[in-house]
Formats: C-alpha cells, structure tokens, sequence
C-alpha cells in the first residue's frame, strides 16, 4: 500500500526542494552550503531496501553503480536499519567498513 505524503511534507520537514525520481521514489533535500553538505529525506514505495548513492562527477563513464558510495535502508523483522556501502561494480552493495561513513582525503 502506497504511503500518501501530504503535498507540503518538504517544507513542513524543513527541506527546501523535492524530485520524483519515479512513480514510487522521491528525494526530499536542502543543501547546506556554509556546512558543504546537505540534508536528505528519501520516500519510496518498497518490499525491501532503498538507498542512494553518490558518484565522482570525475569518473570516466562506466555504470551508473561502479564505484558508488552509497546508504541503504531497509526494514527487517520490524525493525528499521541504515547501512553504509560501497558497490564496485553492477552488484551487491559491499558493507563500507573502512571508511565509517566518511570521505578519504584521496577520494577525489
């Protein structure tokens, strides 16, 4: 059953801009520019995980997934968890234990 979020769920959360990036996924978002970063809130219709990922705006082409950092989120048992990933290439998602959510100095 599609969860229906009120039409001004961005603002009254206090995110600043929104995306449907289908029929069933949106993106809820506020960039902080004094912070460098940005507050993000994802909605989507699901049977399992969702996540998001980010690219190197560097790379040189390839699959969307290579090389991706990325945070997935799921329900399992009931319960609600968050993990942060890494996928090399058009695959599962490796657990990213490395780095523990952060950016290396040399990753870009």
């Amino acid at each position: 059953e599609l969860l229906l979020i009120h039409a001004n769920f961005a603002m009254d959360w206090g995110y600043a801009n929104q995306r449907s990036l289908g029929p069933h996924y949106t993106i809820f978002y506020s960039p902080d520019f004094v912070q460098q970063s940005v507050n993000v809130a994802l909605c989507a219709k699901t049977h399992g995980w969702m996540g998001i990922g980010w690219l190197d705006p560097n790379r040189a082409g390839g699959p969307l997934m290579q090389d991706t950092d990325m945070v997935v989120a799921f329900v399992k048992d009931g319960q609600a968890g968050v993990q942060d990933r890494f996928a090399r290439w058009i695959e599962e998602p490796l657990k990213d234990e490395l780095l523990a959510g952060q950016r290396s100095d040399d990753a870009g």
